[in-house]
């Protein structure tokens, strides 16, 4: 993460008496909406410029400090720099402190919590850590599942549960002991149908539509393998205005071979080449 946005978060945390007079918020605008499209299109410039108008705009809202996670997940996940790792980890406790000042009456108080765990069990599976992960992974679970009982009615909970159950459900046998340890359950079935409900009622310019396409397609890569269905699949999503700088689907994770710890960014121009899997975006 750049000096700019961490400057932003590190100001309200070691100075919370400059956030008393106003009141936290999470307001997915005009600039949040921008960013998360670039970070999730891979344009991170143009993403950091959107999220840091934005706190300079409205600096008590919680909605950019969670969106600009996605730049140190994305890159940690493409790029397997491990000295990049080890600087952009720190992030983490920063983030978590500053959303943990949020309104605990606000669905999207857990649920930015439970996205952030998300995002850190994805990248420090790529970097070997699995049972960083799975803490991580299950700290995610834990905050979701509050959610869901407090707000069932939230929909935007699907997204996140959609993929937990079919990542749980379709965990190999080497890892089964580690959700065991947990208590973690899930179901692939259950979370691909979770997942398509929201994608089809949804639509690209609403809150975490471009992640919810995305697990849509891999949740249904874990249940069917690459077929026609799966890879059919990505065409459903439309965006907005075709001639803008499309969102990609990528096979990103799949073609740089996450767990191998090779860089993904090389293979992205093999997915832009692939017309079946656009329009929906890259993570």
């Amino acid at each position: 993460m750049p000096k700019q946005v961490l400057a932003f978060l590190l100001l309200f945390y070691w100075f919370p008496g400059t956030a008393k007079a106003q009141k936290y918020t999470y307001d997915y605008n005009d600039n949040c909406s921008k960013a998360y499209q670039a970070y999730l299109s891979l344009h991170t410039n143009e993403a950091r410029a959107a999220i840091i108008n934005e706190m300079k705009a409205n600096p008590y809202n919680l909605m950019a400090t969670y969106i600009s996670d996605y730049e140190d997940c994305t890159v940690l996940l493409l790029n397997y720099d491990k000295a990049d790792y080890a600087q952009r980890k720190e992030h983490l406790d920063a983030r978590l402190k500053l959303l943990e000042k949020g309104d605990e009456a606000s669905p999207w108080y857990r649920l930015c919590l439970s996205g952030i765990y998300l995002h850190w069990a994805l990248v420090d599976t790529r970097f070997g850590e699995q049972y960083k992960a799975a803490i991580a992974f299950h700290k995610s679970m834990a905050l979701l599942k509050e959610n869901q009982r407090l707000f069932p009615r939230f929909e935007y909970n699907n997204v996140f549960a959609g993929l937990q159950e079919a990542v749980v459900g379709s965990l190999p046998g080497n890892y089964k002991w580690i959700a065991s340890i947990f208590g973690m359950k899930g179901n692939v079935k259950k979370g691909t149908g979770l997942l398509a409900s929201f994608v089809n009622t949804h639509t690209v310019l609403q809150p975490l539509y471009a992640e919810a396409a995305l697990y849509n397609v891999f949740t249904r890569f874990l249940s069917f393998g690459r077929t026609k269905r799966s890879v059919g699949s990505a065409q459903r999503p439309a965006i907005p205005n075709p001639k803008q700088p499309a969102p990609r689907l990528c096979e990103g994770q799949h073609s740089a071979g996450l767990s191998e710890g090779r860089s993904g960014y090389g293979n992205t121009g093999i997915c832009r080449r692939r017309s079946l899997l656009q329009p929906v975006p890259c993570f």
